[in-house]
């Protein structure tokens, strides 16, 4: 069930990131509040550092800098995933 959990997360947060990459490519300020969502979901497993930046590009309104550091996250999500498949990752709490 844990995982389960885990894979909830990891599927909640790839509909923000995708999300999120509709509104910053359409210079959408609607991607204040999905950067937000995102963060909330995602904080404390393992990419704050990355959070903390895409929340800065926001509110700077540099969606281009903000779309990079998203790229960013889906890739090391994906690879949480992959992780978590083997014993690890970014699934959360185990």
């Amino acid at each position: 069930p844990e995982r389960d959990t885990g894979r909830i997360g990891a599927a909640a947060a790839g509909a923000l990131i995708a999300e999120l990459d509709v509104a910053l490519a359409a210079n959408n300020i609607a991607a204040e509040e999905s950067a937000l969502e995102l963060c909330a979901l995602l904080h404390g497993r393992g990419c704050d550092a990355q959070l903390d930046d895409l929340k800065r590009s926001v509110d700077r309104l540099d969606y281009r800098a903000a779309r990079t550091i998203l790229g960013t996250l889906r890739q090391q999500l994906r690879a949480g995933d992959d992780a978590q498949d083997s014993g690890g990752g970014l699934g959360g709490a185990r």
